[in-house]
Order: C-alpha cells, then sequence, then structure tokens
C-alpha cells in the first residue's frame, strides 16, 4: 500500500504523500532525495503504479480505512502528511483518525484541497466525454503533454480518473470527529485561487489552530509546474515543526 522507493528509512522524519485524483506514488518519486533529513513515503493506490491490475476505489470512507490500517509500519517516527487535491482531503482525515488512535501528526499539508465544508455534500458525478475530461487536464497541465497525447496510455489512465472523482464526490465530514489538531498549511496556486484569506476561511473550522496559506506560481497542478519552490516552502514547513517540537 505504501513505497519508500527502495530506500532505506533511515531519517528521524518521514513523510507521508497521497496522491492526486488520477495520479500515483511515482509523482512523488523525485521527492525522496529532494527534502533533506525526511523519508518520503508514498501512498500506492489500487488501480495504478504497481497496484494496476485491482480495481480502483469509488467510495472515500473505504479507501482512507484502508489507507489507515497499512500504514501503522510507519508510525514509529515523527511523520508529516501531504496531500495533493484529493490527496489533500485524505491527507486531511487520515491525520484526524490518526489522532483519534493516539498518533498525531507533526503537521498537514493540503495543497490545491478545498476545505471538507466546501466538498462534503452530495456530489453526482457528471457523465463527462473523455475528450472533455482530457481538455481539463491540458488547462491544469495535469500531466507532460506527451502521456496526454498517449491514446492507450490515456485509455488506462481516464477509468482511474473517473473512480477518483467518485471517490472525492462520495465524500461526507463527519461533524462528530474532532477538527485537526496538527498544525495545517494550506499550498494553492495564486492564478486558482484568487482570494487566499477565503480559502483560510474555508479551512478555519477543520483545525483547532489557525490555518496558514501558501501561494505559488500556476493553476491547480502547480507542484508540478513550480516543483523548485513548493520543495523549498515544504523543506523549510517541515524543519520549522522539527524546531518547534
Amino acid at each position: 500500500m505504501y513505497t519508500t522507493f527502495r530506500r532505506p528509512l533511515l531519517a528521524d522524519k518521514r513523510l507521508i504523500c497521497l496522491p492526486h485524483a488520477g495520479g500515483g506514488a511515482n509523482d512523488y518519486r523525485p521527492w525522496a532525495d529532494a527534502v533533506p533529513g525526511v523519508d518520503v513515503v508514498a501512498a500506492r493506490l489500487p488501480g495504478r503504479d504497481s497496484r494496476f491490475t485491482e480495481p480502483a476505489a469509488t467510495e472515500f470512507e473505504p479507501l482512507v480505512d484502508h489507507l489507515l490500517a497499512e500504514l501503522t509500519p510507519y508510525l514509529g517516527t515523527p511523520f508529516a502528511l501531504f496531500g495533493h487535491s484529493m490527496g489533500g482531503l485524505l491527507a486531511y482525515e487520515l491525520g484526524r483518525r490518526l489522532e483519534a488512535a493516539g498518533h498525531r501528526p507533526e503537521l498537514v499539508i493540503a495543497s490545491g484541497a478545498a476545505a471538507p465544508r466546501v466538498l462534503s455534500g452530495p456530489h453526482p458525478v457528471a457523465e463527462v466525454s473523455d475528450d472533455l475530461l482530457l481538455a481539463e487536464l491540458r488547462e491544469d497541465e495535469a500531466a507532460p503533454p506527451e502521456v496526454l497525447a498517449d491514446a492507450e496510455l490515456m485509455a488506462l489512465l481516464l477509468p482511474v480518473l473517473r473512480a477518483d472523482l467518485a471517490v472525492v464526490a462520495s465524500y461526507r465530514d463527519d461533524p462528530a470527529r474532532p477538527p485537526l489538531r496538527a498544525p495545517l498549511r494550506l499550498y494553492h496556486g495564486w492564478d486558482e485561487v484568487p482570494d487566499p484569506a477565503r480559502l483560510v476561511a474555508d479551512w478555519t473550522p477543520a483545525a483547532t489552530d489557525p490555518p496558514r496559506a501558501h501561494g505559488f506560481p500556476g493553476g491547480h497542478f502547480f507542484v508540478r509546474t513550480a516543483p523548485h519552490e513548493v520543495l523549498a516552502r515544504l523543506t523549510e514547513d517541515l524543519h520549522e515543526r522539527t524546531a518547534v517540537r
């Protein structure tokens, strides 16, 4: 369920990464040697990466339960959670569940993600054509052009993307579960979020302490188009938490 990209776990901190809709663990492979003093652990969801023969999840709660059950071996060291888009919501909910089980993250980063109260509620998955989905992926710069132009590859990836969209549509915030106690950071693209104060306000009820937002050049997939800026900010945030701990 998780991979360390064949690297031994030697650092005194771990960063557990969750993928965006349609993405996979390999999106975080370049991070494995790019964050000093941190071991990178990435979730491998069914339907992609080495699990491509398995059916992709279509419901949020069972997917979080599965992620949580497989995470225990990686919790012996101080850890942070990072997720982009769908992964940001997964990171947040994993953080809440881990805190309830006595495993508090040092930091949770929801990147490119709308707040739980915004996403929660009936959101039927529209029957969007493959052509329209591909057009949206191109506009968001969700993948390299050569990947989006590969018809055979996209025939494999689009069903996974549709399944992930169903996962997000099935999400319901549980008001009985306490808000996140760990520090919360909100990463966003300047082109997608013109009003960061609104983003912070939407997320504020989801956390005990007010979240802090950091903007980056680009749109929804700023993690792909501005990787150096994201990794620099991420490294600073992770080591800031280490210093305060």
